[in-house]
C-alpha cells in the first residue's frame, strides 16, 4: 500500500502553522463519481476480439482554511481513486506485496490531488499567489485542462501568481515541476522537465465575452516525441449580442524539439472553430465545428476526451475533422447529447496518432482516418445528482484498414456513471 507518511507530514505542517496564524471559516466540499466502462475491439483487428471492461471510483474532497489577518487560504484536495478489484501493493510489515484490496484486510491508497497555499502578499485582494500542487484548467481545457473525466485527474507541481487588472482582465503566470532529475544526486548537470506559462483572460462585451492569450513552454522532456515546445495561442467564445447564435475560435503556434533531433521546428499549429445556433424550444443547441492539428502538433495538457471523440482513440497531432453538435432536453430534468465526428489525417504522408500519442502507422496515402458517433443520455435526480449513460462507435476508415487487413472492426465504448456533488 501507497505510503501515507507525506499527507500526514502536510497535515502536521499546517498544525504548526495553525499555532501562529489560527485557519477559520473552514469550508468542506466535494464531488465523485462511480463508473462502469467497457470498450470492445479497440484496436480495430476483428480476429483478437479483445475487450476491457471495468468499474472505476473517484472521490474528491475539498477543504479550504482562511489565514488569519485575511493572508488567503489554504486548500486542500485528498482524493480516493479505484478500479474495483484491481491488486494493490500493500504492505505486509516487513515488505510490499501485490495484494487484494476488496474482500481482504488492506485498504486502498488516499491520495494528495491538490494541496496548497493561496496568499494575498500585500493584502491586494486582486493579487494571489498560489504555491503546492494545484490544477490547471483554462478555457474550454483544449490546449490546457484538468481531465475531470479521468480517474485520477490532472494536478501540477509548482507556483502560479494571479493578477486581476480589472473585473473583465485577470492574467495568471505560472511555473510547475513536471519532472525532478537533481533531488537524489549532487550532479548538478541534470536538466529538469518544467513548464511554464502566461495566460490573460479577459471579457470585452456582448460580442466577445470570452477572450484569452497565453504563451506556454515546456522544456526538457525525457520521454515521448516531443523535447520543447513553445506555443502561442488565442481563444475567442461568446455568444453573438443577444441572438441565438454563438461561437468558439481557438489556434495555437508552436516550436517544438522532436525527440533525436537538434532543429527546432517552428510552423506547427492547430485551430478549431466552432459556430452553433440555440433553437427556441427544448432548449436544443445544434453547432458545427472544424479544427485541424499539423503533423507535429504538440496537443499539451487538454482534456483530450472532451474534443477528439469520447472513445479516447486518437490524440490531436496530424489530425483534422469535422465534429456536428446536438443537445437537448426535451424532458424535465433529461439531456441527450450526440457528436458526429469524421477524422481525416492533415498529412497523409505521416501517420495518424492514438490517446497515449502513439503512431497508428504509415501505410497507405488515405487521409480517411475514422467517424465516431458519441451518444450521451443524463438524468438529473437533484441538482447534485446524476445518473448518465453514454455510448460512442468508432468506425475505422481506410487509413486504419491499410495497416492491416484484419483491421477492420469497428470499435465500440460504453458506460454508465453515477455524479454526485456535495
Amino acid at each position: 500500500m501507497k505510503s501515507m507518511l507525506p499527507i500526514v507530514s502536510l497535515l502536521f505542517t499546517f498544525s504548526a502553522f495553525a499555532e501562529e496564524a489560527p485557519l477559520k471559516n473552514f469550508k468542506v466540499s466535494g464531488w465523485g463519481f462511480v463508473r462502469h466502462e467497457t470498450k470492445k475491439d479497440a484496436d480495430y483487428d476483428s480476429k483478437l476480439k479483445d475487450k476491457t471492461e471495468a468499474t472505476q471510483t473517484r472521490i474528491n474532497v475539498s477543504v479550504k482554511g482562511d489565514l488569519a489577518e485575511n493572508y488567503g487560504h489554504v486548500f486542500l484536495a485528498p482524493q480516493f481513486s479505484k478500479i474495483s478489484g484491481q491488486d494493490e501493493f500493500a504492505s505486509t510489515g516487513t515488505s510490499n506485496t501485490r495484494s487484494s484490496t476488496s474482500g481482504s484486510l488492506y485498504d486502498s491508497r488516499l491520495d494528495m490531488h491538490e494541496a496548497y497555499f493561496a496568499i494575498k502578499p500585500t493584502k491586494d485582494e486582486r493579487f494571489y499567489v498560489f504555491a503546492g500542487r494545484q490544477e490547471l484548467a483554462y478555457g474550454d481545457h483544449l490546449v490546457l485542462g484538468s481531465v475531470p473525466w479521468h480517474r485520477i485527474g490532472r494536478s501540477f507541481d509548482g507556483a502560479r501568481a494571479r493578477y486581476q487588472f480589472a473585473d473583465n482582465l485577470t492574467l495568471d503566470a505560472f511555473t510547475m515541476k513536471l519532472q525532478e532529475n537533481n533531488s537524489a544526486t549532487n550532479d548538478l548537470r541534470g536538466q529538469d522537465a518544467d513548464f511554464h506559462g502566461a495566460y490573460l483572460m479577459g471579457s470585452f462585451g456582448p460580442y466577445v465575452k470570452s477572450a484569452d492569450m497565453y504563451l506556454l513552454r515546456k522544456d526538457n522532456q525525457k520521454a515521448g516525441s516531443f523535447r520543447d515546445t513553445s506555443a502561442y495561442g488565442l481563444r475567442f467564445k461568446s455568444k453573438i449580442g443577444e441572438s441565438a447564435f454563438d461561437y468558439r475560435i481557438e489556434g495555437t503556434l508552436e516550436q517544438v524539439r522532436l525527440a533525436g533531433e537538434s532543429s527546432i521546428k517552428e510552423s506547427e499549429y492547430q485551430y478549431d472553430v466552432e459556430l452553433g445556433w440555440t433553437l427556441p424550444y427544448y432548449n436544443t443547441r445544434v453547432a458545427m465545428e472544424y479544427f485541424d492539428s499539423s503533423r507535429d502538433y504538440d496537443q499539451l495538457f487538454p482534456t483530450a476526451h472532451k474534443w477528439v471523440g469520447f472513445a479516447d482513440q486518437f490524440s490531436r497531432r496530424n489530425l483534422k475533422g469535422y465534429v456536428a453538435h446536438l443537445s437537448t432536453s426535451p424532458i424535465e430534468k433529461v439531456t441527450f447529447f450526440a457528436d458526429y465526428h469524421i477524422f481525416q489525417r492533415h498529412d497523409s504522408k505521416r501517420g495518424a496518432y492514438n490517446f497515449a500519442g502513439n503512431t497508428l502507422g504509415n501505410q497507405g496515402s488515405s487521409k480517411d482516418v475514422a467517424q465516431e458517433l458519441d451518444l450521451i443520455v443524463s438524468y438529473d435526480f437533484t441538482k447534485t445528482l446524476q445518473l448518465s449513460y453514454g455510448y460512442s462507435w468508432v468506425m475505422p476508415g481506410k487509413y486504419l484498414k491499410d495497416q492491416n487487413a484484419s483491421k477492420t472492426t469497428d470499435t465500440n465504448w460504453s458506460y454508465l456513471q453515477l455524479l454526485a456533488r456535495f
